[in-house]
């Protein structure tokens, strides 16, 4: 078998509709590639985000990064959570984005 490079997925997403985030979710989460790790970056501060966030990502098997302190807006919680990664290999997509 072919070996293939990780690749860590980061959706960074704040206080977003949970059918924008999971219409993207899904789309990454089909992606035909065998050595992926989808992160969803969930940087919302209210509760009602932060419950739709942890249901998508437990329904598609993600990894939810969530930090203490925000700095940076969408910049921050992606190096936030670079600093955690061991794949070779980041593609980031914006949380209405739909890769195919």
């Amino acid at each position: 078998m072919e070996n293939y490079p990780s690749v860590a997925i980061l959706i960074p997403a704040r206080h977003e509709p949970s059918e924008v985030m999971e219409n993207t979710i899904l789309c990454c989460y089909n992606l035909s590639y065998p050595s992926k790790t989808i992160y969803l970056l969930d940087d919302s501060s209210e509760e009602k985000y932060k419950k739709e966030a942890e249901r998508i990502a437990k329904k598609y098997d993600c990894q939810l990064f969530r930090r203490q302190q925000r700095h940076g807006a969408k910049a921050g919680v992606i190096n936030d959570c670079m600093k955690k990664l061991n794949q070779k290999y980041i593609a980031i997509f914006d949380v209405d984005q739909n890769p195919i």
